[in-house]
């Protein structure tokens, strides 16, 4: 049954304010940052880069025994506080002023040398997003376009689990040369031609022959430096082709025993 639409008497605070959802929303995640100072040692200033839901689920997963927290920077600095006047413990001001743009906590008993580790080894390629700009000119040769549906096997366990049934299900497009097929083209399977209308709508130069479809002729979809458009994110998506890394960068850590803060 759809929730009703009827008008709602609203929550008042003890001081007669509307109490309004997004602040209960920001209250909760101050209360979580201050429990989770009390139970770790040290919180590290994270900057991400190019992130994904999936990719900090996975993240998560690999530092089971730390805590992530994401939030805005204001929230965050809120929490914490802002000045050696407001913080919440001595020297934990320190985080706040020290967060810029995209960033995160890491909230962990793990050393120092451990979680430097793991942020110089830890990326993901990622499909990049409309907006970006390419780093490098993809060129789709020419060919019977067919799906590659093994490409998911080239990953470990951990990041197929994290793909979503539809990532899994539908594998990647890839165009066989139909003179001179390699010997991995055996394992493709055929692309319904009702699909040929929506490459078309990419723009891609395809045609119908003998039941597959083929594109006509070899296609740029971008060069190194453009800004991607979202039909050139679509044909990149579509054809497996990751321009983009997820990095996570150490910034600085802050010690509950020391109560210092050090860049890093």
């Amino acid at each position: 049954m759809p929730k009703s639409r009827r008008t709602k008497a609203p929550i008042v605070s003890k001081t007669g304010r509307v109490e309004k959802k997004h602040g209960k929303r920001k209250d909760i995640l101050v209360d979580k940052i201050r429990e989770s100072v009390e139970e770790y040692n040290q919180i590290f200033i994270l900057e991400l880069v190019n992130q994904r839901s999936r990719v900090l689920q996975e993240m998560r997963l690999q530092l089971e025994h730390s805590k992530f927290v994401f939030g805005r920077n204001k929230v965050i600095g809120h929490a914490l506080g802002k000045t050696p006047e407001d913080e919440f413990l001595p020297g934990i001001s320190n985080i706040s002023m020290n967060l810029r743009g995209q960033s995160g906590l890491l909230f962990s008993n793990a050393s120092v040398a451990d979680v430097r580790e793991f942020c110089n080894t830890f990326h993901r390629d990622e499909f990049a997003r409309a907006g970006s700009v390419s780093p490098q000119t993809v060129v789709i040769p020419a060919g019977r376009i067919m799906r590659n549906d093994d490409v998911l096997n080239e990953e470990d366990d951990t990041q197929v689990s994290l793909r979503s049934k539809k990532e899994r299900a539908q594998g990647m497009l890839v165009t066989v040369d139909t003179a001179n097929p390699s010997p991995e083209s055996a394992l493709y399977s055929p692309v319904p031609v009702a699909m040929d209308s929506l490459l078309r709508s990419y723009g891609l130069p395809t045609f119908i022959r003998d039941g597959s479809i083929v594109l006509d002729r070899d296609f740029t979809v971008c060069k190194e430096g453009d800004k991607l458009s979202d039909k050139a994110a679509q044909i990149l998506r579509q054809f497996g082709h990751k321009l983009s890394r997820s990095e996570v960068h150490l910034v600085g850590v802050w010690n509950k025993d020391t109560s210092n803060y050090s860049s890093l």
